[in-house]
């Protein structure tokens, strides 16, 4: 199954020309530059911390997580929390050892806050 979803995910990267993508949702919490610049912050903490790791699409998960949103935004003391979600590819060391090697992680979850008027951080990410 996990060979089938590879050879399927690379002939969408093969037909669209592309390893990134980048897929913007309609929100009615955000604005689209506050899920671009959130992505954006995904993208630069991927890139410095995932060496060995291919970044192949990342979107905002929905207004749907609203409560999750209030409740990070608690627990870290800020004005606000959104989650932003990835798919990504291993190399064959796993990245730095700690991430199955020659995998596909999806829906790897980033959480990031912000106060206002601030850029978003990264705080946690996983599943």
């Amino acid at each position: 199954m996990k060979a089938i979803k590879k050879i399927l995910i690379l002939c969408m990267l093969f037909i669209t020309g592309c390893r990134y993508q980048n897929n913007m949702s309609i929100s009615n919490i955000y604005t689209n530059e506050d899920i671009d610049e959130a992505i954006t912050c995904v993208k630069t903490y991927f890139k410095d911390n995932y060496g060995g790791c291919t970044l192949i699409d990342t979107y905002y998960v929905g207004d749907s997580y609203e409560e999750e949103f209030k409740e990070y935004a608690l627990i870290y003391d800020v004005d606000e929390a959104i989650i932003i979600s990835s798919l990504f590819e291993t190399d064959e060391l796993g990245a730095d050892g700690s991430l199955n090697p020659n995998e596909t992680y999806e829906d790897w979850q980033w959480i990031l806050v912000r106060d206002e008027n601030n850029d978003w951080q990264h705080v946690d990410h996983g599943y």
